[in-house]
């Protein structure tokens, strides 16, 4: 019984109920984009969309 999907590039498994919900970062390294906003001074959970740099 199928109850997922699966990233044919970085093979991430969801729910088809939770696609809507998943950040589109397939290929981006978490460690290196925290750090990389921690040597900006920024923290991930403090950007949002309208964030002006």
């Amino acid at each position: 019984m199928r109850q997922g999907l699966q990233c044919k590039i970085c093979k991430m498994n969801v729910h088809i109920r939770c696609q809507a919900n998943v950040a589109p970062n397939c290929g981006v390294n978490a460690v290196e984009l925290a750090k990389t906003l921690a040597g900006m001074g920024l923290q991930p959970g403090n950007i949002s969309p309208t964030s002006k740099l």
